[in-house]
């Protein structure tokens, strides 16, 4: 379904200022949760624009012994987003309104207790926050409920919502969690996938429109809720730090929309972070059907079809739209993407082994999907999983598959291990003079075992001593270590010291030595 034609860019919000840097409990949502002290009011103040409405957030506020006069300082413009723990007793949140709080925004991620507290990593705080909200409705202040839109708790998005208005709030925020340095380990189980999440978080905003609610969508681009109104698109905002506090929590990036995008002002764009994570195919799918497709020519008595073209820079069949337009085809001809357009795959990939091996896996079932012939895999062994990782890709249908990099850490691998990267085209290990030795060991490991293709690679840091480049010379000459003599250099280095160490090199390794210099 095509977009409807882009409004005007929405209002901005008020702007969000950080007074606490650390939350009450460590859940796993998008927050770091340090223990740092607060900020004086003076740097506070700073930070806060000279007029108009404003929010106070960061971590907790209310963990502020000095939150009283800072909303005082303020003159009752301010309003807190918090957990709304220390707003259960009426006296409480009496005197912070004595003090100036104007309006608060309060979390209720589930309607179910279990999941809110496991969001928010603290067991009651679900009841609380329901305490909160309905005793500051009561007290007439304007109550927003912020919904995270997660992986476990999305089919409830709408039971959230008709909660939030049942204890009397009169707006809602949807919003998508994002990915920080201190929730890269948890961001795969708690982002939802947008294809998935698209009619849960559409019959939400259905429920918000009828139940006359304040809506705002924070984070989404517009194709994750094509039916929702485009004024309700907001990115996420900007915190504002005071001197002294630590910047724990940045927005993500964005980067360019699905093909139907409306454009900046009407849409937040593609977020960098699920990207990164989950690839553009979703958004990608949203380019529309293809006018037509020829019929596929059955094949001939005893011969075998063709494989399809790779799956990779086409979009997975995850949005219901794309599901239904497919079934119109009335044969596929064994291809699931079918009427998308297939790109020449790349000649070569790359995959660094850095982070969960959950994610790793499902990096590498992506880049099996782009159809390359070649796969390069970084630092299998830096990682503890290297050498499962490395048999993984031999099963992903790659056609060669090359370990390059620091693998020193395989040589902890038992026998039947390395027996187990048969089919592994080549290793290259890249080492420093004293682990030539380790190196060698290796290598002729996995040549012998698996049958591999092996090279090793001197690593520079810099140009080595007087006393140390015959040692690097002798590594190759001696035999210790396999192919010819190659380099690789950890930062840039010197040409003209280069220069001198080729002129007195012997001939292979002084090749070796000239292909590091600038062309």
């Amino acid at each position: 379904m095509p977009l409807p034609p882009a409004p005007p860019a929405p209002a901005p919000r008020p702007p969000v200022v950080a007074v606490r840097g650390a939350r009450r409990a460590p859940g796993p949502l998008d927050w770091a949760h340090p223990d740092d002290a607060d900020p004086p009011l003076i740097d506070v103040f700073a930070a806060c624009p000279p007029a108009g409405p404003l929010w106070l957030g960061g971590g907790e506020p209310t963990l502020r012994a000095d939150l009283p006069a800072l909303l005082e300082g303020l003159g009752g413009r301010a309003g807190m987003i918090t957990d709304g723990l220390a707003l259960t007793r009426p006296e409480r949140l009496a005197a912070l309104q004595a003090r100036g709080l104007r309006a608060l925004q309060i979390p209720l991620h589930s309607a179910l207790h279990e999941a809110h507290d496991w969001l928010v990593g603290l067991p009651g705080a679900a009841r609380g926050a329901r305490r909160a909200l309905q005793l500051a409705a009561g007290a007439g202040l304007p109550v927003t409920a912020q919904i995270c839109a997660t992986r476990p708790t999305m089919a409830h998005l709408p039971d959230a919502v008709r909660l939030a208005a049942r204890l009397g709030a009169r707006a809602v925020v949807l919003r998508r969690p994002t990915l920080q340095a201190a929730t890269a380990a948890t961001f795969l189980a708690v982002s939802p996938r947008l294809g998935l999440l698209e009619p849960h978080l559409e019959a939400a905003v259905q429920l918000a429109l009828d139940l006359q609610l304040e809506l705002t969508l924070e984070g989404f681009p517009r194709c994750a809720a094509p039916r929702a109104p485009a004024a309700a698109f907001h990115p996420h905002p900007a915190l504002r730090w005071p001197a002294g506090l630590p910047a724990r929590w940045a927005p993500p990036g964005v980067g360019p929309g699905c093909p139907a995008c409306p454009g900046a002002g009407a849409c937040a764009g593609a977020p960098a972070d699920y990207v990164q994570r989950f690839g553009r195919a979703e958004l990608d799918s949203e380019a529309g059907p293809p006018a037509h497709r020829p019929a596929p020519l059955p094949p001939a008595p005893g011969a075998t079809p063709p494989p399809p073209p790779p799956r990779g820079q086409r979009s997975p069949a995850s949005r219901l739209r794309f599901v239904v337009r497919q079934t119109a085809f009335p044969d596929l001809g064994g291809d699931p993407m079918a009427g998308l357009p297939a790109g020449a795959p790349p000649a070569a990939l790359s995959l660094e082994l850095r982070g969960p091996s959950r994610a790793l896996r499902q990096q590498l079932v992506r880049l099996a999907q782009r159809g390359a012939p070649r796969l390069e895999v970084w630092h299998a062994g830096a990682h503890p999983d290297g050498v499962e990782l490395l048999r993984e890709a031999l099963r992903l249908g790659f056609t060669e598959v090359h370990a390059v990099g620091d693998l020193l850490g395989l040589e902890a691998a038992q026998d039947r291990q390395l027996v187990g990267l048969r089919g592994l085209r080549s290793a290259t290990v890249r080492l420093r003079l004293p682990e030539v030795a380790r190196a060698a060991a290796l290598l002729d490991r996995l040549a012998r075992l698996a049958g591999v293709e092996v090279r090793a690679e001197g690593l520079l840091d810099e140009i080595p001593s007087d006393a140390d480049k015959p040692h690097w010379e002798a590594s190759w000459g001696a035999g210790a270590l396999p192919g010819p003599p190659a380099f690789a250099a950890a930062a840039p280095l010197p040409p003209d010291p280069l220069r001198a160490w080729a002129a007195a090199a012997p001939p292979a390794v002084a090749a070796a030595l000239r292909a590091l210099l600038p062309p």
